[in-house]
């Protein structure tokens, strides 16, 4: 008996059999206060590494506001770096990486900036 693969699926089985194609995984995550505009208004910088053996193209990077407002900014660097009107409230971020149109393994994290 002999296995007849519908040509649809021959793409997700190869990806299957053959993971490392994949773009790499966040990890790492950090976050420095690189401005102090005033006691509670910052600019930040969050920074991460990566893991895998392809390197991604960019990154999507998603941050919650104070007002909840999601902020949707795609990078090729490492690291992300916007204004943040208040110091005390921490920041929700998500960040995943894309290679070829394929996308990696997110991490979705909760930064404290007040220590």
């Amino acid at each position: 008996m002999s296995h007849h693969y519908s040509p649809l699926l021959i793409p997700y089985t190869y990806c299957l059999q053959y993971p490392f194609q994949e773009p790499s995984r966040v990890t790492g995550l950090s976050s420095n206060i690189e401005e102090r505009i005033t006691d509670a208004y910052v600019v930040v910088k969050v920074s991460w590494s990566y893991e895998g053996r392809c390197t991604p193209s960019h990154y999507i990077v998603v941050y919650k506001s104070v007002t909840g407002h999601e902020i949707y900014e795609k990078v090729t660097n490492r690291y992300v770096v916007f204004h943040w009107p208040e110091v005390c409230y921490p920041v929700e971020v998500f960040i995943q990486p894309e290679a070829s149109g394929t996308r990696g393994e997110p991490l979705n994290q909760t930064i404290s900036l007040d220590g």
